[in-house]
């Protein structure tokens, strides 16, 4: 059956590249005609007509034919000596090939019609997208979801994701040991039907469920686990610094795995429910960022620059999507647009038929000070910072995108900054340097604070890069005041944890003494088995941060999904989107 399909796929495609090569032949005729009408003013016969086009007069006539029957011209035959025909163009060249190739859209042969263009036909027929997204597609029959992305999607190796949306996709392409519900807020069995831990949370055992397999066929099997956990404390990433304790990982009988700690921690299990712990095939193609192969509810089965299509994993081991097929389309335009069945963004003005779910993400974006400075190097100094740009100021009451934070939680309230007529203890005409992630929330944050430091007499010069270039990190000593990323893990718990020990600007710019309290702290945590308990400990730490100005919250940030009304199965968000395989059309 599969080679029948595949068979299936190359004869259409055959005659996809047949029929494009065969109208960009006739798109040349075209162009050749209306050159020659723009060399001369009065009208050319057939025979001028046939030497232009390099063929003989009756292909001549064919040729004007077909481009008649396509409106492309009109074509007026006269016969008799002296009497010459009339030749009318009711389109240019250019319009002509992109009339044509949307058709192609329509079908939604997307990439083949984004083939046979160059760079600036390329431009002109992506602008065209929106206007085919509502076209039904020949196999109409299939329940498929329009969504429209921003920005192209950047690898999906679970190991190197950096941004919300490819942790979203990589959370539908792959699954993990163990899962964190979002509706109860407690982890629960994925991959694995069951754990345990013993020796006070230093060995953790896990059993593979029966029957597992990837979407390429292949078997899942505990060596996949176990050298999916080695290459997590192996191979540098952003989340190396959770798995370095990790002593080894052994496979044993019933399809168990087991992780050996050095050090107890209970947080382990939350650990392996992250997204960079997706579980990936032990032999991978060298293509795997691209194109990667998972056992999650959806498979990659088309990728474009333009494009990407999840197709749902019939074998799936939990029960199989309700959709057949996602498709993600890279448009620009995608606020403008209504043509889309879902849409993502920060805020949004839903139509008619349209409902909106909103979002208050974990974490919060704040302002963090490099105490090196003797401007920052004292807490008194670093508060007085506070309370000028404090966030009920900075923020106004109809920004649908954010709400003024007071904590690194939404429902901590640590120091609620006073709003202060008396300017910061930072001489005035001061020129400050702030760097910000290139990302629409820290840089609306970044303006807002350097507004607000300008009204001091302080002026900021902003330096905004992309999240690859700041984790380099050659540039703090040049700065002054970094804007921190707000978005944590949907597990609290485990955002939390991460957010104080992952090597941010709060670590480096800190005391060493201070910080070895810190991690004192975290190590006693990872080492407590109650989650409430740690919840506690966790606020109890970003409470002292706060207080001694190591973090200034400034926001939480605010995700809206806006969904049609023929979608249904909408329940709740996870970095801001939309798990998929819930999802189904009314």
């Amino acid at each position: 059956m599969w080679t029948s399909c595949k068979t299936k796929g190359k004869i259409k495609t055959d005659e996809l590249q047949k029929l494009i090569s065969s109208f960009m032949r006739l798109i040349d005729q075209f162009h050749k005609i209306h050159a020659l009408l723009e060399k001369q003013n009065a009208q050319p016969g057939l025979l001028v007509l046939a030497e232009a086009l390099n063929c003989s007069e009756r292909n001549a006539r064919l040729l004007l034919r077909k481009m008649e029957e396509k409106g492309w011209l009109r074509w007026e035959a006269t016969r008799g000596r002296g009497h010459f025909s009339r030749l009318t163009l009711l389109a240019t060249p250019q319009q002509v090939s992109l009339d044509r190739l949307s058709g192609l859209l329509a079908e939604g042969e997307l990439e083949q019609a984004f083939a046979s263009l160059d760079g600036d036909q390329r431009k002109l027929l992506a602008a065209r997208l929106p206007d085919f997204v509502q076209v039904p597609q020949a196999d109409g029959s299939r329940d498929r979801l329009r969504i429209p992305l921003k920005r192209a999607v950047m690898g999906l190796d679970p190991l190197e994701i950096l941004f919300a949306l490819e942790a979203h996709l990589v959370s539908q392409i792959f699954a993990r040991l163990v899962e964190f519900d979002r509706t109860t807020r407690q982890l629960v069995p994925a991959l694995a039907h069951y754990w345990e831990s013993e020796d006070d949370g230093k060995v953790w055992h896990f059993w593979l469920r029966p029957g597992l397999t990837f979407h390429d066929g292949s078997e899942l099997e505990p060596q996949d686990v176990q050298q999916t956990i080695l290459r997590l404390r192996d191979k540098p990433s952003p989340n190396q610094y959770l798995y370095t304790h990790l002593e080894s990982v052994e496979v044993g009988g019933c399809r168990r795995v087991t992780c050996r700690l050095k050090t107890t921690d209970y947080l382990w299990p939350n650990y392996l429910a992250a997204v960079e712990a997706s579980i990936i095939p032990r032999n991978r193609s060298s293509d795997f960022s691209l194109m990667p192969v998972g056992s999650g509810p959806f498979k990659l089965t088309r990728r474009s620059e333009y494009r990407l299509t999840l197709s749902a994993f019939e074998d799936y081991y939990r029960e199989r999507a309700l959709l057949d097929e996602i498709d993600l389309w890279v448009i620009a335009a995608a606020e403008e647009t209504s043509e889309f069945d879902l849409h993502f963004g920060y805020c949004c003005e839903p139509s008619a038929t349209q409902n909106t779910i909103a979002q208050i993400l974990a974490g919060c974006t704040h302002i963090i000070c490099n105490t090196n400075r003797p401007l920052f190097a004292k807490a008194s100094q670093r508060l007085a910072l506070a309370d000028w740009l404090a966030p009920t100021g900075l923020i106004t009451k109809g920004d649908a995108s954010r709400r003024p934070a007071s904590g690194l939680l939404s429902t901590w309230e640590h120091r609620v900054a006073a709003p202060r007529v008396r300017r910061p203890p930072i001489p005035k005409g001061t020129t400050l340097t702030m760097v910000a992630i290139l990302s629409p929330e820290h840089t609306a944050i970044a303006h807002l604070v350097k507004h607000r430091l300008e009204a001091a007499q302080i002026q900021v010069t902003l330096e905004v890069m992309p999240y690859e270039e700041y984790l380099r990190f050659d540039w703090p000593d040049s700065a002054d005041l970094v804007v921190g990323a707000g978005a944590m893990d949907p597990d609290e718990d485990m955002g939390c944890y991460a957010f104080f020990a992952s090597d941010t600007m709060i670590r480096r710019w800190m005391p060493a003494n201070r910080l070895l309290r810190i991690d004192a702290k975290l190590q006693a945590i990872r080492a407590t088995a109650d989650a409430q308990t740690r919840m506690k400990e966790y606020a109890e730490l970003g409470k002292q941060l706060v207080e001694e100005g190591w973090m200034i919250p400034i926001s939480h940030e605010i995700r809206h999904v806006r969904v049609e009304a023929h979608v249904g199965g909408v329940k709740d968000l996870s970095f801001g989107h939309v798990p998929f395989a819930d999802l189904w059309l009314r």
